[in-house]
């Protein structure tokens, strides 16, 4: 009896088969292995500061990869404007942006796939030593 209902099974498989009631497309879909994968930052963090003191540069770098080795492009973002498309952005806080926070972003695609960052870094006022009137400033510490 299971031989006898293997065999008709076995007989509509080969049927729809021989007269097309299986797609030869949904075959390749299901069979295709090449799956496109997005880019990646490379320990997925950057070096991000907890600040940035005013009028000294300071580089960001997105060490980035694609595992389909992929051409990348990379475009850095300022306050949503467009600063950089190279894997470095160097930020210089200027005086106005004091005791401020700049929104930075770096996005990086394979032209498919994209991932981005989005931090903020907060812009310091230069730090002094020594100095008159005030007793000195102190060097804020980065946290690590």
């Amino acid at each position: 009896m299971k031989t006898k209902i293997l065999f008709i099974f076995l007989g509509i498989f080969i049927f729809t088969g021989i007269f097309g009631f299986v797609s030869t497309s949904e075959v390749l879909i299901n069979t295709n292995s090449s799956v496109n994968h997005a880019p990646m930052f490379i320990n997925n963090t950057l070096v991000i500061p907890n600040f940035v003191e005013v009028n000294k540069p300071y580089v960001f770098k997105a060490p980035v990869y694609d595992p389909d080795a992929d051409s990348i492009t990379i475009n850095w973002f300022l306050d949503s404007d467009l600063v950089s498309t190279i894997d470095e952005y160097i930020f210089t806080g200027v005086s106005k942006d004091i005791y401020n926070f700049r929104n930075i972003s770096v996005i990086v695609s394979d032209g498919k796939l994209s991932k981005s960052l989005n931090f903020s870094v907060f812009v310091s006022p230069q730090a002094t030593l020594g100095g008159r009137g005030g007793g000195g400033g102190k060097i804020p510490k980065v946290k690590s």
